[in-house]
């Protein structure tokens, strides 16, 4: 027994291809990433309506996932304007900064960013050594010590050490068993960003070498007050730096109250990690230059 199936005409078929290749309009407007809420972590992923089914906050201004971190988009506005406006963006625009948590956050820039952070907060230290042996070889004289360009080498070295260890150890911290691993891992890579700060240690190196070219035209009443700006200046912006991290955590844990052990965990990693890079390895090194100069 054969079973005749229906001739399928050609107007049937017009409608079947134009069908198939218009999508819904509904599913169009769907969100097509993870899109957490800003205001309870809700994954917003297939949503159609503005607002959240959870909290039913407005979250139209977060519809699309694509990054508005100016870094992201340095092609088309400039590498250096964007890596300005992210700065920017950081240190004025927190609540803005914090936001990009909900949108899916590459991490592979977040690291090209912090290295080129990283890269300008150390070299005011470098230029502010040659200046010194330049400008007062004593006072570099009285820097380096016996240990004499070793030394100093090794100084920078531990300097370069701790601004690598600290500005990474919040992206080891930031973990927490009741929050999305999606959210977590943005979380982490927007850590990296709260490095943006430390870019204007230029400033405090500007002030230190201010203080040398006083003490070389012999005001000796003005470089001491230099050096002192340079390192309250120093201070400020690594205090700006863990706000900025701390400001990360409380937005992913949606609360001071829950953030407290990662917070407490960065300030004991970090603590740490400082302590080992600025003293625990000058001293190695020191050690082994005693060691060095006794068997010699």
């Amino acid at each position: 027994m054969t079973v005749e199936l229906p001739e399928i005409s050609a107007a049937t078929d017009e409608k079947v291809k134009s069908a198939s290749a218009s999508p819904d309009p509904a599913c169009a407007d769907q969100i097509a990433e993870d899109v957490y809420c800003p205001a309870c972590a809700y994954n917003l992923r297939a949503l159609i309506s503005d607002r959240c089914p959870e909290c039913g906050l407005d979250i139209a201004f977060i519809r699309s996932a694509e990054s508005q971190l100016p870094w992201i988009h340095r092609n088309k506005v400039g590498r250096v304007r964007a890596y300005l406006m992210t700065i920017w963006m950081v240190l004025f625009r927190t609540k803005h900064f914090c936001l990009e948590m909900s949108r899916p956050v590459n991490e592979v820039e977040a690291r090209r960013f912090r290295r080129v952070t990283i890269a300008l907060a150390f070299a005011p230290f470098p230029a502010f050594t040659a200046a010194l042996a330049w400008l007062r070889p004593d006072g570099y004289a009285a820097f380096v010590g016996f240990g004499g360009y070793t030394f100093a080498v090794a100084a920078h070295a531990a300097i370069l050490a701790a601004i690598l260890t600290v500005t990474a150890v919040p992206y080891y911290v930031i973990r927490h068993p009741d929050i999305a691993l999606n959210r977590q891992k943005r979380a982490a890579a927007l850590t990296l960003y709260c490095a943006a700060p430390l870019s204007l240690t230029g400033v405090a190196g500007a002030l230190a070498m201010a203080g040398v070219v006083c003490s070389r035209v012999n005001n000796r009443d003005w470089d001491l007050a230099w050096y002192t700006a340079a390192a309250g200046v120093l201070l400020i912006l690594a205090a700006v730096t863990v706000f900025d991290v701390q400001r990360v955590i409380r937005w992913m844990l949606g609360g001071a109250r829950r953030s407290w052990p990662i917070i407490l965990r960065l300030y004991c990693f970090g603590g740490l990690a400082a302590f080992l890079c600025l003293v625990g390895l000058p001293a190695a090194i020191a050690f082994l230059m005693i060691v060095v100069h006794s068997l010699s």
